[in-house]
């Protein structure tokens, strides 16, 4: 993508993603290489990064996303 094309992907998303940022952000980094996470957080300012790092990625990292699907449920 182009560097504007990028700006009006990220311009029409962040509108609506809206308050689910903090877990769409961590949720869409979580199976991208290391240099492709590092490549995405590098577009952002540094205090999005910091948060990410030390609030966003911490809390999703908490959430038990696959529970309910991990269960035994055969008999």
């Amino acid at each position: 993508m182009t560097w504007q094309q990028w700006q009006q992907f990220s311009e029409i998303h962040r509108n609506r993603i809206g308050g689910d940022v903090p877990r769409y952000f961590p949720w869409l980094l979580d199976n991208a290489t290391a240099e492709n996470a590092a490549a995405v957080l590098r577009l952002l300012p540094e205090n999005i990064r910091n948060t990410y790092r030390d609030v966003w990625l911490p809390a999703y990292s908490q959430l038990d996303l696959w529970s309910a699907r991990t269960g035994n449920t055969s008999t």
